[in-house]
């Protein structure tokens, strides 16, 4: 019953209200995420255990999102070869990021990762 309750309140607000909500949330996200990377580097974990404590956190989040949301768990095999193959880049991607903070300064890394998108 609280999870319904959660749900009608999450996935009811305005989509303007939503949008916003889950833009504040990724860019706070995406801010930290070096920071706590060099956290766990300075532990001195490894690189690879991170990103995988951080790919387990993740599966763990969307199986979560996906019993609230059954409707749009669903994919066709197209969508999987497409989904597989976006993983494996991401995946390689994040590595060497992850690997990259074990030589540059946090700071040095988040101003080379924000030109990502060009």
């Amino acid at each position: 019953m609280r999870l319904e309750r959660l749900r009608a309140r999450i996935f009811n607000l305005p989509n303007n209200a939503r949008g916003a909500a889950c833009i504040l949330t990724a860019v706070f996200c995406l801010s930290t995420a070096p920071t706590v990377i060099r956290f766990g580097l300075n532990a001195e974990l490894d690189p690879v255990m991170l990103l995988s404590l951080r790919s387990w956190l993740a599966a763990g989040l969307l199986w979560g999102f996906a019993c609230l949301r059954p409707n749009i768990a669903k994919i066709d095999r197209h969508g999987l070869v497409h989904c597989t193959i976006t993983g494996v880049y991401n995946g390689v991607s994040l590595l060497l990021f992850y690997t990259a903070l074990t030589f540059l300064d946090v700071s040095i890394a988040t101003i080379l990762i924000s030109l990502y998108p060009l």
